[in-house]
């Protein structure tokens, strides 16, 4: 099957064809009139893809063998994809000098959650939207992470598992609903790792799987142990303030979109507030 790559299809001046160059530039990649910007994990190195891959995105082969009882290749390959994400955010650090450094960012953390709260409140949200109230409260007291030239949009749905063997990265376009300076920004790491432990929570939904089970959590651990075997180390408490920040954007991209996923950020703000007991 061909998995066709999303293409950017902008003129060079955009910003998001613009933040590819200057990647590849940096990390000696082949620039073609169209980009996507992947990462070969295999190999180690940098590159572009031009047209498409073979390969299925690793999303859908995590359900495909999650749904055949196949829970250790599916953790092996969630450890590979946190270890291409730290890969990632190492290579790219020659980077960080044309990147913004984003002021006040505890600041921004909190308006984001603070943000999130109100929409939800307004649909009748009363208990999930306490929790993102109280943990905005909380962003300006405490680190948000280490900053790094970011992903922007790291999800399972974003890495492709190539026939040939190994892991590609798509799409470094960033987010919807995102202004277009976001791009050229610099974002803690701990935002892109969220954005994957997030995206664990609808794979999971999608099998059939208890909120928060057995396999939800062998693959969490996954990704964090190959992501922390670039980097060390990880600020958990800034990694706990965004895995709550992405479920409330979640909850309004999913709104937005129409998609009626929205349930799934949803009942996870629920179940982090009785785990994490930041109800209040």
């Amino acid at each position: 099957m061909r998995l066709h790559a999303r293409l950017c299809t902008a003129s060079w001046l955009c910003p998001s064809v613009l933040r590819e160059r200057l990647l590849a530039a940096a990390l000696g990649g082949v620039v073609a009139p169209r980009l996507v910007a992947d990462v070969f994990y295999g190999k180690r190195w940098i590159g572009y893809l031009r047209e498409y891959v073979e390969g299925d995105s690793l999303d859908r082969v995590l359900v495909e063998l999650l749904e055949a009882g196949r829970v250790e290749e599916a953790a092996a390959l969630a450890r590979n994809a946190g270890r291409l994400l730290g890969l990632l955010h190492e290579r790219a650090s020659c980077l960080k000098g044309l990147f913004r450094r984003p002021r006040r960012l505890p600041r921004l953390l909190a308006g984001l959650l603070a943000l999130w709260a109100g929409f939800l409140e307004a649909r009748g949200f009363t208990l999930e939207s306490r929790v993102l109230l109280k943990t905005a409260q909380g962003a300006w007291k405490q680190g948000v992470g280490r900053l790094v030239v970011p992903h922007g949009d790291a999800h399972f749905g974003q890495f492709i598992a190539a026939r040939g063997g190994g892991l590609l990265v798509v799409d470094f376009m960033g987010e919807l609903f995102r202004p277009a300076t976001w791009l050229f920004s610099l974002q803690p790491a701990e935002r892109d790792l969220a954005s994957l432990l997030r995206s664990l929570d609808y794979i999971t939904v999608f099998i059939g799987e208890r909120r928060w089970g057995r396999v939800y959590h062998l693959l969490c651990k996954s990704v964090l142990k190959g992501y922390t075997e670039h980097t060390g180390s990880l600020d958990w408490a800034a990694l706990r303030l965004w895995v709550l920040e992405r479920a409330g954007y979640e909850a309004f991209y999913e709104y937005a979109v129409g998609s009626g996923l929205e349930w799934v950020p949803v009942s996870a703000l629920a179940t982090m507030s009785a785990a994490w007991d930041c109800s209040g």
